[in-house]
């Protein structure tokens, strides 16, 4: 039997659904009788509202639910620009878990506590996500570390999730069949369920940088010394939960202003990350699949974009 707070999470996903649906219907019927100014304004605030009223209840359901919000919030190519700029808050502005949850996750995979293992560790989370949170500690040896942690009993949560979402894609692709969210939804089932083992994101993470390994980031002739860093990851503080890696600060590459205080051409850096994508894509068959601007950083000193530590380990980045 479903708990209490399953079941409510189970509600208030269809009740937002069914919420959202009846405005676009609403509208659709009230567009044959008003003019199309009218009707074009209308629309914008509707796309403006659902934005906030889907972030507002996707913060309160946590889980799964933020990592479909953060996947929607990066398709401009077919949903609405005002919808998806709503929608971007998800990127960075996601609730952590208390820190003691934290701790007794890696008192379960390594038989001690975070401080008995590192040198200190930041109980205030740097980042948090739908799968995780991220945490700055210190190595005996005074290196700084990005430590990622799972939630506790995600695994069970993004199950059920899952099914709740693939009923919920299938109701709105009866309504919007050319949104193609029924594609949508395999895709993104496929990625979260391998996101779940953090071993493999660290393999991952591997493999990518072995494929940059000596790569310049071009093709802007300015960038000849710069080149694409990925954070090392630190094996034997690593399990299928648990995820730590070298932390690399830098300049979120959405933030045009920062970069080009820093004597960054935010251009230049757009160049180099569809270069570094279609490297990835067309010749290494291996890419990054969550390249939301929580997840790519430019390190301040070169234009270049590169690996976050927040939520996952991004994939490009120059230095």
């Amino acid at each position: 039997m479903a708990s209490k707070p399953s079941r409510f999470r189970f509600i208030r996903a269809y009740w937002v659904t069914f919420l959202v649906l009846g405005q676009y219907l609403s509208l659709f019927f009230l567009k044959k009788i008003i003019s199309e100014a009218r009707a074009e304004g209308l629309m914008l605030r509707t796309h403006q509202k659902t934005g906030k009223r889907i972030v507002a209840n996707i913060l309160k359901l946590k889980g799964l639910y933020i990592k479909i919000g953060q996947t929607l919030s990066i398709m401009t190519n077919f949903l609405p620009q005002a919808l998806t700029e709503g929608l971007q808050e998800l990127q960075d502005a996601v609730p952590p878990h208390p820190y003691e949850e934290m701790e007794k996750r890696f008192l379960a995979d390594f038989g001690k506590r975070p401080d008995e293992i590192f040198k200190s560790i930041e109980p205030v989370p740097i980042a948090s996500a739908s799968l995780g949170q991220v945490h700055v500690a210190y190595a005996r040896n005074g290196a700084k570390l990005a430590v990622k942690f799972q939630y506790p009993d995600i695994d069970r949560i993004v199950g059920q999730d899952l099914k709740t979402i693939r009923n919920i894609f299938g109701l709105v692709n009866f309504v919007f069949p050319h949104y193609g969210l029924k594609n949508i939804y395999r895709e993104c089932a496929q990625m979260i369920l391998q996101e779940l083992d953090f071993e493999m994101e660290g393999k991952n993470l591997e493999q990518i940088g072995k494929n940059f390994n000596g790569e310049a980031a071009r093709p802007p002739a300015t960038w000849k010394e710069s080149k694409y860093v990925f954070p090392k990851v630190t094996w034997d503080l690593c399990s299928k939960k648990i995820l730590t890696a070298e932390f690399i600060d830098g300049i979120k590459v959405t933030n045009l202003e920062a970069l080009k205080a820093a004597g960054i051409d935010p251009q230049e850096v757009a160049v180099s990350l569809i270069h570094s994508y279609c490297k990835q894509i067309f010749i290494d068959g291996v890419y990054h699949a969550d390249p939301h601007p929580g997840n790519i950083i430019v390190v301040p000193g070169s234009p270049s974009p590169q690996p976050s530590p927040p939520t996952k380990w991004p994939l490009s980045g120059v230095k």
